[in-house]
């Protein structure tokens, strides 16, 4: 009996780190989807905006997850007229000057 209750509690222990990795790996994925989304907007601010603003976008997303955010900051790359409209749609600060 000891051996088949030994048996059940490995399977649910590795049950458990299975269940672990495959959050792991999820979150992960998600995590390179967001960092990749950034990037790809920093390039996209830098092309329209410069550099300045480029480097101020990539900081002020550089901690979202939320790829819904991601791609709404994505909409207003395209909507506004200047950068300084772009960054005050995401919330930093006004520009220095």
């Amino acid at each position: 009996m000891t051996a088949m209750l030994d048996a059940t509690l490995a399977r649910w222990k590795e049950a458990e780190v299975a269940r672990g990795v495959e959050r792991g790996l999820a979150q992960g994925v998600e995590r390179g989807l967001a960092q990749g989304r950034v990037a790809l907007l920093g390039r996209m601010a830098e092309r329209r905006f410069g550099a300045g603003v480029a480097g101020r976008v990539t900081a002020l997303l550089a901690d979202e997850t939320d790829l819904s955010r991601l791609d709404e900051a994505g909409e207003w790359l395209l909507e506004c007229d200047t950068g300084e409209a772009l960054l005050a749609r995401l919330g930093g600060p006004p520009p220095c000057g």
